[in-house]
């Protein structure tokens, strides 16, 4: 079976390697990677616990790596979160 989630989870990180890639920032692709492997890690650990489903938009390390790149707010979409004020959820 196809996994759409999976097919496009797959396109938007290709999209922001290379955007990266083209602008010579691969470190910061790399950060990108942990911090969403981090998200992803605690949501597969504990589906369930509410505190792995919000992420505060105002913490400087989601500012730096997430929120600024459009790709990632993409690919948080795709795993179900949602914009709220000051949280995604």
């Amino acid at each position: 079976t196809l996994d759409l989630t999976d097919e496009i989870s797959k396109e938007i990180l290709l999209h922001l390697r290379i955007r990266l890639g083209k602008a010579n920032q691969e470190e910061q692709y790399f950060n990108i990677l942990k911090v969403l492997g981090a998200i992803i890690a605690n949501l597969v650990k504990d589906p369930i616990d509410a505190k792995y489903q919000t992420l505060k938009l105002s913490n400087k390390k989601i500012q730096e790596t997430i929120t600024c790149n459009m790709e990632c707010v993409n690919l948080l979409e795709v795993l179900g979160f949602q914009q709220r004020q000051d949280m995604v959820s």
